[in-house]
């Protein structure tokens, strides 16, 4: 989620257009889905706050074409698949061009990361 949300005003700055970050997760055709949650994991996040581990969520960036930036999917996907040739690869492409897979936004922004603890800023 990180690289996402230090990405964010770069591209904006290269792209000189407005770039969302977004949080959601991936239908990837399976029941379970890759990242996968719902209003009622958010509602219990905001009101427990995070405890510390890992949270099931991806951010990617969302521009005002549709079109998605995500510099971290198949990476993760390279290594749960073993599959090398798939590290450091980014999807950019517009949504509903995407195949064999869906990205499914949740979330806008960072004020729901700020509101759980899950961005600590200095």
């Amino acid at each position: 989620m990180s690289i996402h949300y230090r990405m964010r005003s770069v591209v904006q700055d290269w792209l000189d257009c407005p770039v969302m970050y977004t949080l959601g997760w991936i239908d990837d055709g399976t029941a379970h889905g890759m990242f996968k949650f719902d209003d009622a994991f958010i509602t219990k996040m905001l009101r427990i706050g995070h405890n510390g581990g890992t949270v099931n969520l991806h951010a990617w960036l969302t521009l005002p074409s549709m079109e998605i930036i995500d510099v971290s999917l198949a990476t993760t996907m390279g290594i749960a698949q073993k599959r090398p040739e798939m590290l450091g690869l980014t999807i950019i492409r517009p949504a509903d061009e995407l195949t064999g897979m869906a990205y499914k936004p949740m979330l806008v922004g960072d004020d729901f990361l700020r509101k759980t603890g899950l961005l600590i800023e200095w």
